[in-house]
């Protein structure tokens, strides 16, 4: 399509498909019961992705108002993706749980011990690289944070042994590998020049 309308349609579609990962949550929610445990995974899972689809719009929006240049770092759209975060955690822990309930203590503090870990990594790596700004410790957060939920839900996926159950965790660690390819892409340029190009790579 004409380089603007190229843009209106992949960003409306990324935004689009966010929400739908919300309706999907939000129906799975209210298919369970008060009383069942798996209510509060998808609880969590629904408000996550219900802050990423906010942030996606509020993205669009400031992508559109900036007549499709750059949208800074960090916006209001980050404020959604960070706390996502947060609800993806929860939703995680609760799902460990379900499988391990004797454990709660202890998966409790791992995901306590990796969550500190996501916030203190970028900001050690950035003051030993001596280029700590907000913006670049928002963009390496992202990286660690995506990583760490893909690691989880790779977990979850083997241990569910690719059943029917392991689906959700497929579909976060499809999205955690590609968001972390995402942030690697634009810390690089590479994004930048597949846009300039374009080619699937932004796809």
């Amino acid at each position: 399509f004409k380089e603007n309308w190229n843009d209106i349609i992949l960003s409306v579609s990324i935004a689009f498909a966010a929400f739908l990962a919300v309706a999907v949550a939000t129906a799975n929610f209210f298919h369970y019961k008060h009383e069942d445990s798996p209510r509060a995974i998808w609880l969590n899972l629904a408000i996550g992705f219900g802050l990423w689809a906010l942030s996606e719009a509020v993205w669009c929006v400031y992508y559109f108002r900036l007549d499709f240049t750059e949208v800074p770092t960090p916006s209001l759209a980050d404020i959604g993706w960070v706390v996502g975060y947060g609800f993806f955690a929860l939703a995680i822990y609760h799902q460990y749980v379900l499988i391990l309930p004797s454990l709660r203590n202890r998966i409790r503090n791992i995901i306590y011990g990796i969550s500190a870990a996501v916030l203190i990594l970028p900001l050690v790596a950035l003051l030993a690289m001596n280029t700590f700004t907000f913006e670049n410790y928002i963009n390496y957060f992202y990286s660690f944070a995506d990583f760490a939920v893909g690691v989880a839900g790779l977990t979850l996926v083997l241990t569910f042994r690719g059943g029917m159950i392991a689906r959700p965790w497929i579909g976060m660690v499809v999205f955690s590998v590609s968001d972390f390819l995402y942030a690697w892409a634009t810390q690089t340029g590479i994004y930048a020049w597949a846009v300039e190009n374009g080619n699937l790579l932004t796809m």
